[in-house]
């Protein structure tokens, strides 16, 4: 699988805490994904542990029906989704809402 796809950073306990992790791209920029243990995987994406509570999501380009009940892939949909989810993360923390998420890496 292609290691430069789009990842978004997470903790793996629920929701984030200042920890002074600074910027999850310095501190993870040069790791390889692929390399990095597998927590779990599924059709929409793949998690991998960071270490320090911290874990890697890297979204794949699938599109779920619930109409016809299946799953299949589309080119570009991982980064439509992952940009979509950086959307809404923004929102959360101009909201003052709490969630996992540290960081949206839209440029890997």
């Amino acid at each position: 699988m292609d290691s430069s796809l789009p990842i978004d950073l997470s903790t793996a306990s629920g929701v984030s805490q200042s920890k002074g992790f600074g910027s999850a791209r310095e501190e993870h920029n040069n790791i390889d994904f692929d390399l990095l243990p597998r927590v779990i995987e599924g059709e929409s994406k793949d998690v991998r542990y960071l270490g320090d509570g911290l874990v890697a999501i890297r979204l794949k380009p699938t599109v779920y029906s619930f109409t016809h009940n299946r799953c299949d892939v589309v080119p570009g949909s991982d980064r439509i989704r992952l940009e979509t989810s950086k959307t809404f993360l923004d929102v959360l923390k101009r909201a003052g809402i709490e969630h996992a998420y540290q960081e949206v890496l839209l440029d890997q």
